[in-house]
């Protein structure tokens, strides 16, 4: 007779994994209504220009997102999902550091 136990997905790594990837992602998009007020009120551009530049970051955001599944396949997950949040975070520190739009 075969057991029809079945495996528990919700274990607590992977409640935890859901609820970090929840909130990585939560702060990277909440970033893109309000790039564009920063970048005008920054660097004096205008509301064109601005939205030109938060077209680049959103850009730039879904390009690297074609290839998440071949780098989740060859690497370690929890070493790629690590060095990308290092990543991340160190470009958001940039922008406090930035003098010119280019």
């Amino acid at each position: 007779m075969e057991s029809s136990l079945k495996p528990n997905v919700w274990t607590s790594g992977f409640s935890r994994l859901c609820v970090g990837n929840l909130l990585f992602y939560a702060a990277l998009y909440m970033l893109v209504p309000v790039l564009p007020f920063y970048v005008q009120e920054r660097f004096g551009i205008s509301l064109t220009l601005a939205g030109a530049a938060v077209g680049l970051f959103s850009f730039a955001v879904f390009l690297g997102g074609s290839f998440n599944s071949y780098l989740a396949d060859r690497y370690s997950r929890k070493n790629l999902f690590l060095f990308a949040t290092v990543v991340v975070v160190a470009a958001m520190a940039g922008y406090v550091f930035t003098d010119t739009l280019t």
